[in-house]
């Protein structure tokens, strides 16, 4: 959990004097509570001795009150992130009752004309389609190669035919995950019968631009309870990088009828901001949503006994001997143990020269915007000597000593760029990623058109931006590339988690470079994410809408409007 800072301090004091609570016990616990949210947690878990304690002060309340914190059991809450958490909840059960498209008959004869000659392996793919001709919620999980947008394709086939549905909407988090998503779905949808490719989507938007956020707001949007989204599928990939609040907001606005599906990995980090959604709905399985929650196992991508898929099973497995043994193997994954702060190793240089050659010597700026997705060096750390801006420059001096590069100012031809906020004027948006090219116009940032154009900006139009020769894990997710490499921080970096080094591995299709100590690998492996919820709890013993503060946050009462 993170340590309370100022802000958190002076939130609490502010919370205490309107309240007339001087208790510092109750203090430091209000100040915990903002902190969790700011560190991924919903939540803080009280231990017994506090729970008393905190529960009869003013602060603090029940489910239904006004109060700017919520106690429930042992968990304490701000007032909003509870609200949040009960409400998707709500909404979620309200999803996992039986609505049956079609007689079962036009159901299995939909599935069995859309799964024709498909393998035994496949079978899981066809319960997830099943599923979602009978559920009104459905959530995919599976790592890379298990064939999830595969999956989502024939199952969005088998609602057209069965349930008649023409209005699908894509959705991913940022803008080069709805790309990707575009991209397989495209490629998915030619497998189809021609007469029903027709209303399958080929365009993937972000969620903040499907609800329609107000004046760029992360919070206010014009979709929602009371104007829902005009469709009658909402399929949303990459899960496990929505918030909390963000999922939310999502949900509230898929109609009642819709389906509404979830793709993800839930062993990759969760989402930057507070909640880890898709892990808790697939702790929540067994329970109030047994037969809404679909797993995919089997990989077509990878083999389990070498190479990438083992690394990731052993990552994910949390068995650090094994991981060794498959670095040390060689193959489809190298390591380099030893790195020295500041210094690309040499094995890592000719993986750099190598992998952005074809993005530098592009001929032309769609060979240029292809080769984006050829190779990426990936970081831990933002700022630090194994950081992304430490790195950047690197890489930028490694290409021009081999003559690929000529950096003479900041903007030059070859740079690969990443915006990093999103400008609904330019139609770009966070995450999206594009490459600095030359032409008669002059020099100009290339990003990805209409049906497989190039969009040519001059620079001083761009929004913020980073070059991203290097970029974070984080940042990295929704992405693959055919070849990473991966930096490993210090043992002693808070960053080095299992979900953390899972995540930057599953980027690859081809091959891994690990570089890094092994006490720094054996680290990342046994160091799990550890997040604070209440939202399986909450499905798992079900909603009444009478308990539930589902108020927008700008009506609340004024101290629980500050608190959140």
């Amino acid at each position: 959990m993170s340590e309370p800072g100022a802000f958190e301090e002076r939130l609490a004091a502010t919370l205490g004097a309107l309240a007339g609570e001087t208790d510092p016990l109750v203090l430091k616990h209000v100040a915990q509570a903002a902190s969790a949210v700011r560190g991924g947690s919903v939540c803080v878990q009280l231990s017994e001795a506090d729970r008393d304690r905190v529960a009869s002060s003013r602060l603090v309340g029940g489910p239904a009150g006004a109060t700017p914190l919520v106690l429930e059991g042992e968990k304490l809450y701000l007032r909003r992130w509870f609200d949040h958490e009960r409400t998707l909840a709500e909404h979620l059960l309200a999803r996992t009752a039986a609505a049956p498209l079609g007689s079962a008959a036009e159901r299995a004869a939909a599935l069995d004309l859309l799964f024709a000659g498909a393998p035994p392996e496949a079978a899981r793919q066809r319960e997830a389609a099943a599923t979602a001709l009978e559920r009104r919620l459905t959530v995919v999980v599976g790592g890379p190669g298990t064939g999830k947008t595969t999956t989502v394709v024939r199952m969005l086939a088998a609602l057209i035919r069965v349930g008649g549905h023409q209005h699908v909407r894509l959705l991913a988090p940022t803008g080069k995950a709805a790309a990707r998503l575009e991209e397989a779905v495209r490629a998915q949808r030619e497998r189809l019968p021609e007469s029903l490719r027709a209303a399958i989507p080929t365009t993937a938007s972000t969620i903040h631009r499907a609800l329609g956020s107000v004046g760029g707001s992360r919070v206010r949007f014009r979709h929602g309870a009371r104007s829902p989204l005009p469709d009658d599928v909402v399929v949303v990939d990459e899960a496990s990088m929505v918030d909390l609040a963000l999922m939310r907001r999502l949900v509230e606005a898929v109609p009642e009828r819709a389906r509404l599906v979830l793709l993800g990995d839930r062993h990759q980090l969760a989402s930057v901001e507070a909640g880890a959604v898709l892990a808790e709905l697939c702790a929540a399985e067994e329970g109030a949503l047994q037969g809404c929650v679909v797993t995919l196992e089997h990989s077509w991508r990878f083999t389990s006994e070498g190479g990438i898929g083992a690394l990731a099973r052993a990552i994910r497995l949390g068995d650090v001997d094994g991981a060794l043994r498959v670095l040390r193997a060689g193959g489809q994954v190298g390591w380099v143990p030893d790195a020295a702060a500041g210094v690309l190793p040499d094995a890592v240089e000719r993986a750099v020269c190598t992998g952005y050659a074809p993005l530098v010597r592009a001929s032309s700026d769609t060979t240029a915007l292809t080769a984006l997705s050829r190779f990426k060096l990936l970081c831990a750390h933002r700022r630090g000597p194994f950081g992304v801006e430490r790195l950047n420059p690197l890489v930028e001096r490694a290409l021009a000593t081999a003559g690929l590069l000529h950096p003479t100012a900041s903007w030059y031809p070859g740079r690969p760029l990443s915006i990093a906020e999103n400008d609904y004027r330019l139609g770009l948006y966070n995450g999206d990623q594009g490459v600095v090219r030359g032409g008669e116009d002059g020099l100009r940032a290339c990003f990805p058109g209409a049906d497989g154009g190039v969009r040519r900006l001059a620079p001083a139009r761009l929004p913020a931006h980073d070059t991203v020769f290097a970029m974070s894990v984080h940042k990295s997710q929704g992405s693959e590339y055919d070849r990473i490499a991966i930096v490993l921080p210090e043992e002693s970096s808070p960053l080095l988690t299992r979900e953390l080094l899972y995540t930057a591995v599953t980027r690859a299709r081809e091959s891994v470079l690990v570089v890094g100590a092994a006490a720094s690998i054996a680290k990342a492996i046994r160091t799990s994410v550890q997040r604070t919820g209440g939202l399986g709890q909450a499905l798992g013993r079900g909603v009444p809408r009478s308990g539930l503060s589902v108020e927008p946050a700008d009506q609340r009462p004024p101290i629980s409007r500050n608190s959140a």
